[in-house]
């Protein structure tokens, strides 16, 4: 990875030596959103935070901006990289770079209501044995309209052990609400360099597996759907890709037979759609070989046999491989 530059940062302003909270922006030209998300941050009723923004080696005029903006507040940090195009490196390199006690990710395209900090912090305070903590979230638009429809069909966050819910996305965690303990996130390894689009869903399922979660059910976090968004171009195999290492990785962790086996059951229910895209996209034997490695993966569950048998039927050019020798 290439060394970042640090901003000196000027003696003006509010100054916080010692951050409860250390909040990781990672950036790449998004000047025009990115200003309204650090906004959210500094309007928070908590102020014991360090705000770390690696900016992913931008060209918009980030990057004087953040100057700019750390001569102002001396509790926001700058780190210039050079172009990388990984959030997960830059969101390292932020961890790296901390000072506090508390983690908090925050997408340089969402925001944070005054409260979210205060609100965590405090009901964490009251439940010592959970390490980590996630919110509710809604989804807005570039206007900060709330999109139709998409939060409603959201599921709300439930407390307690729950890499099950994680498993079998009964949960589903958005990173700009997590706010988890420095020493629980060096404790599970911190996220996987490998994994450009999963990796903090599969730094959750390893945080799930080593501490209890606090679950707070209100929106304290508005998530912005637009079409640049870091994930929304990328392919959907690559999804599926990176899901089956990512559940590949939880069976390994798993602590009880029922959980190795849900994490069996998914890992085949990536291969069985990659199969379908395979087929789609002309690759008859890719996706033969893509069934077979789901069986192989989970050969006693009939929810996977199911799919399999259902993907062969819809792909009418797999029945010849499916259907018994004369």
């Amino acid at each position: 990875m290439a060394n970042a530059q640090v901003v000196d940062r000027a003696t003006e302003g509010p100054r916080v030596d010692t951050p409860v909270v250390s909040i990781i922006v990672a950036t790449y030209n998004r000047l025009h959103l990115l200003r309204e998300t650090i906004d959210s941050v500094r309007a928070q009723t908590f102020t014991e935070w360090e705000l770390i923004i690696a900016d992913d080696g931008s060209t918009d005029g980030t990057h004087i901006y953040l100057q700019q903006l750390a001569a102002r507040d001396t509790r926001i940090r700058p780190l210039f990289m050079e172009h990388v195009g990984s959030m997960t490196a830059m969101r390292t390199a932020g961890i790296r770079a901390m000072k506090g006690t508390w983690i908090a990710l925050l997408d340089s395209d969402d925001l944070w209501v005054p409260e979210k900090l205060a609100v965590q912090l405090g009901e964490l305070d009251k439940h010592p044995e959970c390490r980590w903590s996630y919110t509710g979230y809604h989804h807005i638009d570039q206007s900060r309209l709330t999109v139709p429809g998409r939060t409603p069909a959201l599921p709300r966050p439930v407390s307690g052990w729950i890499v099950e819910h994680l498993i079998m996305f009964a949960v589903a965690p958005a990173p700009p609400t997590l706010l988890m303990r420095r020493s629980l996130f060096d404790e599970v390894g911190g996220f996987d360099q490998m994994l450009h689009v999963r990796s903090d869903y599969d730094l959750m399922l390893r945080l799930a597996v080593r501490s209890q979660a606090l679950g707070i059910t209100d929106d304290l976090v508005m998530a912005r759907e637009h079409g640049t968004r870091t994930s929304s171009g990328l392919p959907v195999l690559t999804h599926l890709q990176e899901n089956e290492v990512m559940f590949g990785r939880a069976w390994t962790n798993a602590p009880t037979r029922r959980l190795r086996t849900l994490c069996a059951r998914q890992r085949a229910a990536q291969w069985v759609s990659m199969a379908g895209i395979h087929y789609r996209e002309g690759r008859r034997t890719a996706a033969y070989r893509a069934l077979l490695r789901a069986i192989h993966i989970a050969p006693t569950s009939p929810h996977t046999w199911r799919s399999v048998m259902g993907q062969a039927t819809r792909q009418l050019g797999l029945r010849r491989y499916l259907a018994p020798q004369c």
